[in-house]
């Protein structure tokens, strides 16, 4: 849990990086990138007359070639680069003794030094537990792949504008309520042929790998609807064994279509379309990978697109996510654009997650997600909840700019 201690203390402490402008910086930085993409995407036409050749490109040789039967570097094409690539040495090989037909008496190198005998194993290693043994997993490509939230930071002010919350919260973000509690944890789809040895012969077969979210471990593999090659940001909800959810947060590949460089609100609403195009599973009636029941429904987690005002946190965002579980959809809430999925009866809410609309999927703890935990954190303003504490701040701006009209 000291990964858990560390997320929930606010940046702040650390000194000159506040989390504004570690945001900006962040916000600056993908800006770069997706320019520098662009470019490069738009630079491909420069290699278009490139050819592996060396002659033009309408077959003439005889206006490029001079006496000596050279061509011009401008008309050589990709054969000019190919020519500067290192090429293997065929004189080491002459010169090894040990492919010298002429020194086939010649003892080689390799037969003058003597062999190591193997060192005898101690019997130290064969006694380790099987505890020890799993802490020395290594991790995987899949370690640190979420885009973990930081706590978002919150503080008394005199001026209700200078209180923590992000001055564009009403324009730039989208809000994700109520976030379920459970497992974080990488989901990745592969055809079912590419199961593991361990998977028993049948009829079902798992296609889908749940990771964890530190060193990217497999600790799941069940069968699911996903198409191959998708990745999924997800939360394995804590009664997964009662409700067979496997909530998801966001999408970073989809059938091998990458879109985690697309910003957060075409990110959620294609999660959901994709979602919504999946065949209905029925419940599990056996377990193929042991005891442990694994998840069979698929649910997006339910968004909000700007303008975010303080009714629609105060009526709508926060209510949602203080409740136990979220209430049921009526037809007026149908009818409102908000990406809401269908609601399940017992998911536990964990608070708030605020994602900065135009900010493209990143890996690691960033500021560009804030997460406002619904449980009270231990040395946070006093005790009081995290999401209490927000709604406390939301009503002072309410209140503040009923004053300033």
């Amino acid at each position: 849990m000291s990964h858990r201690n560390r997320i929930k203390t606010p940046p702040i402490l650390r000194p000159g990086a506040s989390q504004e402008a570690r945001r900006q910086r962040a916000l600056e930085e993908q800006r770069k990138n997706r320019a520098l993409r662009i470019d490069a995407a738009r630079n491909i036409d420069l290699f278009a007359g490139l050819t592996l050749n060396e002659r033009n490109a309408d077959g003439d040789d005889s206006s490029s070639e001079d006496e000596n039967n050279a061509l011009p570097a401008s008309s050589m094409g990709v054969a000019r680069f190919l020519a500067q690539m290192d090429q293997p040495d065929d004189s080491s090989k002459l010169s090894d003794p040990s492919t010298s037909s002429g020194l086939k008496g010649t003892p080689s190198s390799t037969t003058k030094s003597p062999t190591k005998s193997p060192k005898p194993k101690t019997t130290g290693t064969k006694n380790k537990p099987k505890s020890k043994r799993s802490k020395q997993r290594k991790a995987t490509k899949w370690a640190d792949k979420c885009m973990y939230a930081e706590l978002l930071e919150m503080h008394d002010s005199a001026h209700p504008w200078d209180d923590g919350l992000p001055k564009d919260l009403e324009r730039e973000w989208v809000a994700l309520a109520p976030v379920p509690k459970g497992k974080r944890c990488i989901a990745v789809s592969f055809a079912p042929s590419l199961s593991g040895t361990d998977e028993p012969v049948a009829s079902i077969q798992a296609n889908t790998a749940l990771h964890s979210r530190v060193k990217g471990l497999a600790f799941m593999r069940f069968p699911a609807p996903l198409p191959p090659d998708t990745v999924l940001d997800c939360i394995l909800d804590d009664d997964v064994a009662q409700t067979g959810i496997l909530h998801v947060l966001d999408v970073i590949r989809w059938r091998g279509t990458d879109v985690a460089q697309c910003e957060a609100d075409f990110r959620f609403w294609f999660r959901d379309a994709r979602l919504a195009e999946l065949a209905p599973q029925p419940e599990p009636t056996r377990m193929i990978t042991g005891s442990r029941p694994y998840p069979h429904r698929f649910l997006g987690v339910p968004y909000y697109l700007p303008p975010l005002t303080t009714t629609v946190f105060l009526q709508q965002i926060i209510p949602v996510a203080q409740a136990a579980q979220p209430p049921p959809r009526t037809s007026t809430d149908m009818e409102m654009d908000t990406g809401e999925a269908a609601s399940t009866g017992g998911t536990k809410s964990d608070g708030i997650l605020l994602y900065v609309r135009e900010a493209a999927y990143t890996p690691g703890e960033t500021p560009l997600s804030c997460w406002i935990p619904a449980a009270p954190l231990d040395n946070a303003m006093g005790g009081e909840p995290p999401l209490q504490s927000f709604q406390r701040l939301v009503e002072r701006r309410a209140s503040g700019s009923d004053m300033m009209q």
